[in-house]
């Protein structure tokens, strides 16, 4: 059987890159940057004052200056203005051009300014240069500011922002399909008899794509009926570039999903992992590079399956960088966990921060991959590979957090 480290190589090696598009600066927050930025102009494009205070000559203070007759004040903002004498100072803002002539700046909390002549306190020593963001220092001219695969957070946006580009090229956001299938489910507004149950899977999978940024999201539902499965099926390969299937995809004699896949040109690449939950997951690529995902109907295993393969999927997809499997952010068992399957248990746990900065996970009791009341109360799952072992308090793995799905991510750099 196909293990969790193989399925994913396998479906992240089998996702087709997304179109790139250009959007104006404004709306690409969030978005993947699919071309590099580089710097017109040195950053900072001047020696920045960093300090309110004022500017002076060093070696007028190294020649034992103390008391500096104030000529002018510089604003941010303001055109560079030269300090007219060595012995006199300019009083400067944050943010201004050091002035020619001057080499330092003092702090406005280190002076005594009385009768048009700023004097250092007692004991104040100055450094040539201190103070001042040096012209060029943070990059020079021409370096690369951002380079493609970034994700554009605000200050990625800023850097953007600075070097003048009103529109950016990024990676375009899939449209995506959510299918529940199985007769035994209703509409949320329903009341449901005795043996049916409300659709729940896809708001939950809804949510989860959002929170990651995914918003262009289609759902549908289907019965368990293979005429009605193609149908709805059909019209989501045409409309969508992920199709996120929940149900009806093990073996029982109604899970119809794989073969009607089939029928309509979709081409399995797995089909079961050797997990718990999530075992009966399909994936497959539909005929124009649709990435179909047929998830357990079960909500803990379609949540977990959708964080553990599909979210990454659509990361890879929009050319977002991953982190490596040893990158991963990690929390540490609070309690010994015994699971003797040879199997990759994903057990939902509760989090919360040691005051020594380890992240600590705590299972939640569960009563199967049924249990959508005890996922509720969950944090996340914590990845335990290599069953058929006792998992000691202590050891540390990798955690999928529900609110954190772009904790698998990382700039490029």
């Amino acid at each position: 059987m196909t293990t969790v480290s193989e399925a994913e190589a396998l479906i992240l090696a089998a996702v087709p890159q997304a179109a790139a598009v250009d959007v104006p600066l404004a709306d690409a927050r969030g978005a993947v940057l699919r071309e590099p930025l580089t710097a017109d102009r040195p950053f900072p494009p001047y020696n920045r004052v960093a300090m309110d205070g004022i500017a002076l000559s060093h070696a007028t203070w190294a020649g034992g200056g103390r008391a500096f007759p104030v000529a002018g004040v510089v604003r941010a903002g303001e055109a560079p203005r030269a300090l007219p004498d060595p012995s006199q100072c300019l009083e400067i803002m944050t943010g201004a051009v050091l002035p020619p002539g001057c080499d330092c700046v003092v702090p406005v909390e280190q002076l005594v300014v009385a009768g048009g002549v700023a004097t250092l306190r007692d004991g104040v020593a100055v450094d040539p240069m201190q103070h001042v963001h040096r012209l060029g220092s943070d990059r020079p001219a021409g370096a690369t500011l951002l380079n493609a695969g970034t994700m554009l957070w605000g200050p990625a946006c800023a850097v953007a922002a600075s070097v003048g580009n009103t529109h950016l090229r990024v990676s375009s956001s899939p449209r995506i399909t959510i299918v529940s299938t199985g007769d035994e489910l209703v509409p949320v507004e329903a009341t449901p008899l005795p043996h049916q149950v409300r659709r729940s899977n896809a708001y939950a999978l809804g949510a989860a794509l959002a929170t990651a940024g995914f918003t262009d999201i289609r759902t549908a539902h289907a019965p368990d009926d293979p005429a009605a499965i193609a149908r709805t099926l059909r019209a989501a390969l045409a409309d969508s570039r992920f199709i996120v299937l929940s149900g009806g995809v093990s073996e029982g004699r109604f899970d119809h999903v794989p073969g009607v896949l089939a029928t309509l040109g979709v081409v399995q690449r797995l089909h079961k992992v050797s997990q718990r939950p999530g075992k009966p997951l399909w994936f497959g690529i539909g005929p124009d590079g649709q990435a179909v995902f047929g998830l357990p109907g079960n909500p803990v295993s379609a949540a977990v399956c959708l964080y553990r393969y599909v979210l990454p999927a659509l990361w890879r997809h929009v050319g977002a960088g991953l982190r490596s499997a040893d990158a991963r952010p990690r929390a540490v068992l609070t309690v010994e966990v015994r699971f003797k399957k040879p199997l990759t248990l994903f057990q939902p746990v509760r989090v919360c921060e040691h005051t020594d900065g380890r992240r600590l996970a705590t299972p939640v009791p569960m009563n199967g991959s049924g249990d959508l009341a005890g996922l509720a109360v969950s944090d996340g799952v914590l990845e335990l590979p290599d069953g058929g072992r006792t998992f000691a308090a202590g050891e540390a793995h990798v955690i999928w957090l529900w609110a954190d799905p772009y904790g698998m991510l990382m700039q490029t750099g």
